[in-house]
């Protein structure tokens, strides 16, 4: 299968109008459509395809995803989406790797889009990572591009990659590769000698970390299971202007790494924003060597 890489990530909130309002706040604007009604099931949906971002609110607590709620709490990142070329080629090529569908579903009556499909994955045998894979096409002229709120605020991207806790970085990579057709994991550059393994897949959008990395991580749990999403990462034209815009309109800055040249960027430059204790959102400036 041809993967062309992260699509979103969908958290569950409480209140998806707040959730709503503090995202468009903390992106310096966003654009949200809303779904009522997926699977047939008591979900709101609203999703900023530009952002790469996807509220999902459970209307029952009796739910499986009104259960994931109470016991998680808002911020929860119920999944991750990879974009694929052919839905039908993923599907054959799980299932010649060992892998088991738990779910698949058709969604082309969408009204903006020409296909829409989706599958997901058992998250025992990827780590404990729930992830979802996705061929979707859209019709001329469906997206809407969005401009930023305040001009002097900074610019969003798109979202560039998510952190995920493995217990044993070989093993996962190792799994990841074989799960997406092929993967170069690359050791992070920039960190102190002696620092917790760190493993990026630039082009997938997905980064293993160590236990012991998770837990710095400002906001996180001391123990999340493997598989959490320990961060969701944007990138930004301009981390100067990031760190202004959060911190004008009110959020806290965690934590500020600048790794230098590393690996194939000639800058590389993150802050970390604290949003709820089960999430935090980091935002990045990356510029290519070359």
């Amino acid at each position: 299968m041809k993967v062309h890489g992260l699509n979103r990530a969908e958290i569950l909130v409480a209140d998806p109008d707040a959730a709503q309002a503090t995202f468009t706040r903390l992106f310096n604007g966003a654009y949200f459509t809303s779904d009522a009604g997926t699977h047939g099931r008591p979900l709101e949906c609203r999703h900023d395809w530009q952002h790469g971002l996807e509220l999902v609110h459970p209307k029952s607590s009796s739910d499986s995803v009104g259960q994931k709620l109470l016991r998680h709490g808002e911020g929860f990142v119920l999944t991750v989406v990879f974009q694929v070329e052919n839905l039908a080629d993923a599907r054959a090529h799980l299932i010649r790797n060992g892998f088991e569908i738990q779910y698949e579903g058709e969604y082309s009556r969408h009204p903006d889009v020409e296909i829409y499909r989706q599958l997901v994955l058992r998250p025992e045998q990827t780590h404990g990572f729930f992830m979802t894979l996705m061929e979707r096409r859209w019709k001329p002229g469906a997206m809407r591009a969005v401009a930023p709120q305040d001009p002097e605020g900074m610019t969003v991207l798109g979202i560039n990659r998510v952190r995920i806790l493995v217990r044993d970085p070989d093993r996962a990579e190792e799994t990841f590769a074989r799960l997406f057709n092929g993967a170069r994991f690359r050791r992070c550059g920039g960190h102190p000698e002696g620092a917790p393994d760190c493993r990026i897949d630039w082009d997938l959008g997905l980064e293993l970390v160590g236990p012991r990395e998770c837990d710095r991580l400002p906001g996180q749990a001391p123990e999340p299971d493997e598989g959490s999403v320990v961060s969701v990462v944007y990138q930004v034209d301009d981390l100067d202007a990031a760190r202004g815009h959060v911190t004008r309109n009110g959020f806290e800055i965690q934590s500020e790494t600048d790794y230098g040249a590393c690996d194939d960027f000639e800058v590389r430059k993150e802050l970390v924003v604290k949003l709820t204790p089960n999430m935090s959102v980091a935002f990045t400036e990356l510029r290519r060597k070359g």
